[in-house]
């Protein structure tokens, strides 16, 4: 009883917690998520409190739960990490985790994973996302175009007017999902209201749209 009415206390000191004070702020996580007392929804409560304040310690501890933690706070977690957009090592624990064999056969992981590194927009995770756009899990390559299209990175065009030829061979319903979402992420990069490969080839084989896009 005495523990019950501790917990809620501990999570609004835990929210408040200074800027400068990631130490205390993560012993009072630990002091929610580990307790036997605590419900399910203080400790998703608690994840996401660690998102208040973006610091890499912080952004550390997420990292552990996206291995260690049941497959629903590992999804929890990576919602949380994705906010840590501009903090260093951010979107690396979190390609980490995408990574990780202890999530390769967890798919809303993977999703949720994928949304955080779309929303952290590191450079360094477009190769990550590229080389999942052929995956044979729908979920997986429909996440990583979308991821993609957030970045506004011209080197990604060709990258993904090849993954639309390939996509437009298949004429079952994954195949027409793919090509629907690979021409938004096209258009949403370049502006441009084109809706298939060929002209997406022509267009982007122009000199002239080249020179444009590199001033």
């Amino acid at each position: 009883m005495m523990l019950n009415m501790v917990i809620p206390a501990l999570m609004q000191i835990f929210l408040s917690a200074p800027t400068g004070n990631s130490e205390e702020a993560i012993r009072l996580f630990k002091v929610t998520y580990q307790s036997k007392n605590s419900t399910n929804s203080a400790k998703i409560e608690a994840i996401h409190g660690l998102s208040a304040i973006p610091s890499i310690r912080r952004a550390k501890v997420l990292g552990q739960l996206l291995i260690k933690a049941p497959e629903s706070h590992r999804i929890e977690a990576a919602k949380a990490l994705s906010k840590f957009r501009g903090v260093k090592g951010a979107s690396k624990i979190a390609s980490s985790a995408l990574l990780n064999r202890l999530n390769s056969k967890k798919l809303a992981v993977q999703v949720a994973l994928i949304k955080t590194l779309g929303e952290l927009r590191n450079p360094y995770c477009l190769k990550i996302l590229h080389n999942l756009l052929n995956s044979n899990k729908l979920e997986v390559s429909q996440a990583a175009i979308i991821a993609i299209a957030l970045f506004k990175n011209r080197n990604s065009v060709q990258i993904l007017i090849n993954a639309l030829k390939k996509s437009e061979k298949n004429v079952d319903k994954d195949g027409l999902e793919r090509t629907k979402t690979l021409n938004f992420a096209l258009n949403s990069i370049t502006g441009q209201p084109l809706v298939n490969s060929n002209e997406w080839s022509r267009w982007w084989g122009s000199m002239a749209v080249r020179t444009a896009l590199n001033r």
